[in-house]
């Protein structure tokens, strides 16, 4: 079930970066890094920062999620780029 959930909420991600590179216009691999990483700026690390005051996470769990997050959302990008 774990698998199965980590396709779905990707192909969610995924979807939704499109849309979001579609009303941009944004048709290409850079285009679509760009936008990846303003996303992750804009949503993904302020939402994990977050943890990390009100939860007292630590740096290092953030370093780790927010990591993870940018190399994602930059590679679905560049692959919506290339597709778009």
């Amino acid at each position: 079930m774990t698998y199965i959930g980590g396709v779905v909420t990707a192909a969610v991600t995924a979807y939704v970066l499109a849309v979001l590179m579609g009303g941009l216009g944004a048709t290409t691999p850079v285009d679509g890094v760009i936008v990846g990483v303003v996303v992750w700026l804009g949503f993904v690390a302020t939402w994990l920062a977050s943890g990390v005051f009100f939860e007292r996470r630590s740096t290092e769990w953030w370093a780790i999620n927010a990591g993870q997050a940018i190399v994602s959302l930059a590679i679905m990008g560049a692959i919506i780029g290339y597709m778009g």
